[in-house]
């Protein structure tokens, strides 16, 4: 089982959204723009694609500037005291119109999107239209 060949069972929602955990102020996500501590370069690469900048401040902390003209919704699911996971529903900018990557197989697709496999799903954050969620390999929720 491999997500390239099930494109016409998930038809790529996992490229259709961007995820990531942030830490919560005063027990809530905050309003506007997210403060970071650390933003890997992978990570500043992949929300660019979705259309998320990342700005480096003056006390070297990261602004994640989320234009919400793109998003189509968002998700909110606490992760403890500390932090939460957002998801917003925005396709990434080299998802063709018949779901493919136009990255898929260079240098340049963020390594984040080449991980998945059927044993680390359970690592990650799975859309509903996901083959390793339908499939059974993970438990839904």
């Amino acid at each position: 089982m491999n997500c390239l060949d099930n494109l016409k069972v998930c038809k790529a929602s996992c490229c259709k959204q961007v995820s990531f955990k942030v830490p919560l102020v005063n027990g809530s996500v905050p309003d506007g723009d997210i403060i970071m501590k650390t933003v890997s370069e992978g990570r500043k690469y992949y929300l660019k694609l979705h259309g998320i900048e990342v700005k480096r401040l003056p006390d070297r902390s990261f602004r994640i500037v989320i234009p919400h003209t793109i998003i189509s919704w968002t998700r909110v699911t606490p992760l403890g005291k500390c932090e939460a996971l957002l998801e917003f529903g925005v396709r990434c900018s080299e998802l063709s119109s018949d779901n493919k990557c136009n990255l898929h197989g260079t240098v340049h697709k963020p390594k984040c999107c080449y991980l998945l496999d059927e044993s680390n799903a359970h690592l990650f954050n799975l859309t509903e239209g996901c083959i390793y969620k339908k499939s059974g390999v993970v438990k839904s929720d």
